[in-house]
């Protein structure tokens, strides 16, 4: 067995039958990785699979990892919904929730959730090119995107304490709420553009028992 004094390493000798040093390490870093607590990053979103031929491909997207990957040139690999339960598909120049899962060398890279930046609730396209120095056909492509979107302003409803909702990109709303904090209610909303005092919106009091 090793001796280990702090960071100094003893090994014994190479015998017949047994592993060689880096055998044994290569193997200890392929479980320790794939075994790891989950590690996220933020990716920005450079291409969306969007054509029904491409198979299991439909859904994924492309992209460019804001701290693992930064500023690097982008790399054909396809980024995977992790839930197609609770789904969204993103827009370019988006940001998205990415992590690893499966055995190296040969883990899927998915995706959950894009961000709301600015508190915007239609598409957060503008702000990109966090993830490093674009080049120049990216930042050509991020411009036509963002000018071929249409840009609406939705208003945030007001919350209540308890209260959950499943928001659309367009002023859609479900609210699953109370009547008077005893009663469970949903409200649901849709082609919201008005705002109320505080720059928020009151959903209409729609009640489903």
């Amino acid at each position: 067995m090793p001796t280990i004094d702090r960071t100094k390493v003893i090994r014994e000798g190479k015998k017949d039958g047994f592993v060689t040093e880096a055998q044994a390490y290569h193997m200890i870093r392929k479980y320790s990785d794939a075994y790891r607590y989950l590690q996220f990053d933020v990716c920005e979103v450079k291409k969306v699979h969007t054509s029904v031929e491409s198979g299991e491909l439909y859904g994924a997207i492309q992209g460019r990892l804001v701290t693992t990957e930064y500023n690097k040139i982008l790399e054909n690999r396809w980024i995977q919904p992790f839930s197609l339960r609770d789904f969204e598909l993103p827009s370019e120049n988006e940001y998205v929730m990415v992590f690893e899962f499966g055995l190296t060398p040969n883990e899927t890279l998915y995706y959950i959730r894009d961000f709301s930046i600015d508190r915007k609730l239609n598409y957060n396209i503008s702000n990109f090119g966090k993830s490093g120095l674009p080049t120049e056909s990216e930042v050509n492509r991020a411009s036509e995107v963002v000018n071929k979107k249409v840009k609406k302003i939705v208003p945030l409803p007001r919350y209540k304490d308890g209260d959950k909702f499943i928001q659309g990109r367009f002023g859609q709303t479900i609210q699953f709420t109370s009547k008077n904090e005893t009663q469970p209610c949903l409200r649901i909303t849709n082609n919201t553009n008005k705002f109320s005092e505080g720059g928020l919106h009151s959903p209409p009091l729609l009640f489903i028992k």
